[in-house]
């Protein structure tokens, strides 16, 4: 019995001890949920007055933007009153506008381009030729050509076939040479043979040898001086006489 007893005891205890422990724990969690629930409410209600009041300036934002400070009637009759006086004045009629005369702005002018002048013209560079310095070249003067003096006399009967007439001659020309171009160039017939030594003269103006006599025939003097070599070979100068007469 009281093995029962002791038994009985402890379980009360042990059962008392339990139902201690579990009510101090719910008082600490009972006093410990008040705090907590404070603290929250502080955070809550922090964040309740920073939302009010940002949405109390975003209202009083909306509603200057909505609601715009007007002007008084008294300040728009003013300004009609003094806006308009020719109106007022022009005609008893006419009734001050509430609103101001807009009067038209000028129109602007519109731009004027000048016109742009062309370039100038460069001036052409002055070209100035010198003087010219070199020494002009006197023209060729003009050679007289050497000229020479023939004559031509025929038999007593027949007289002066060819008065005394200059004639041109070239260097190396010979009394045959100048003989042959001059009746040539006067028309007066000639007949002759051979060449160089051995150049004859057979007849002048028809008049031949021996047509008046055994010793008759052509001779000729060169500056007077009968010749004693062919006249073939016999050249003539500048100035030279040459007669050519016919003996009987």
């Amino acid at each position: 019995m009281r093995r029962l007893f002791k038994t009985g005891a402890i379980l009360l205890l042990s059962l008392f001890v339990t139902v201690g422990l579990i009510g101090c724990g719910k008082k600490e969690e009972a006093s410990n949920e008040p705090v907590k629930n404070e603290k929250i409410s502080k955070v809550n209600d922090k964040e309740a007055e920073s939302n009010d009041s940002a949405d109390e300036g975003s209202e009083q934002s909306t509603d200057r933007e909505a609601d715009p400070v007007k002007p008084t009637a008294t300040e728009d009759e003013a300004k009609s009153t003094t806006d308009t006086p020719a109106a007022s004045k022009g005609s008893g009629n006419a009734t001050p506008s509430s609103t101001p005369a807009v009067e038209p702005k000028p129109a602007a002018p519109a731009p004027t381009t000048k016109p742009v002048p062309p370039p100038p013209t460069p001036a052409a560079p002055v070209v100035t030729t010198p003087p010219n310095t070199t020494p002009a070249v006197p023209a060729e003067t003009k050679v007289p050509a050497a000229t020479v003096t023939i004559s031509i006399k025929g038999p007593k009967d027949r007289g002066t076939i060819l008065a005394p007439t200059k004639a041109e001659s070239k260097e190396g020309d010979t009394i045959y040479d100048i003989l042959l171009q001059t009746t040539k160039k006067q028309g007066i017939q000639m007949e002759t043979r051979g060449s160089g030594a051995s150049a004859y003269v057979e007849g002048i103006d028809n008049i031949y040898e021996f047509d008046y006599g055994v010793k008759s025939g052509w001779v000729f003097e060169l500056n007077g001086v009968s010749l004693t070599k062919s006249i073939g070979t016999m050249k003539v100068n500048d100035g030279d006489t040459i007669e050519c007469y016919y003996t009987e």
